[in-house]
């Protein structure tokens, strides 16, 4: 069950842009709150928790402060997150771990976690 947070954080994001602005200060993406990335993820054991029981993992729902959840999958990544990647772009296609290593083996190379039509080419391919 998730509680709501003991103080309204709905405008903080919008602040904290702001204030950046102002200040000619950029806000790291994983900044605590409000950094674009805080609600990413890539871990395989993270991802797969998160997809069933959000609450577990995150202190309040992310649009509270006009953020998303972003399962992403890249070298951290295991069976199951690439299955949860795949089945959220309803692509029936079987996770090997074949197909977990070249997941791994490109996103060390470029250096982030792969975008899903990135992930889609190399799962067609398997």
């Amino acid at each position: 069950m998730r509680r709501a947070a003991p103080f309204d954080i709905s405008s903080l994001s919008r602040a904290a842009h702001e204030f950046a602005t102002l200040t000619h200060q950029a806000i790291a993406p994983h900044a605590p709150v409000v950094g674009e990335r805080i609600f990413a993820c890539e871990t395989g054991l993270h991802v797969a928790a998160i997809s069933r029981a959000p609450s577990l993992y995150e202190p309040f729902d992310p649009s509270l402060v006009g953020a998303r959840r972003e399962l992403c999958v890249g070298g951290k990544s295991g069976i199951e997150a690439i299955r949860q990647a795949l089945l959220e772009e309803a692509a029936p296609v079987e996770v090997t771990p074949h197909l977990v290593s070249q997941v791994r083996r490109v996103s060390e190379r470029l250096g982030r976690p792969l975008e899903r039509r990135e992930l889609m080419k190399l799962a067609k391919a398997a």
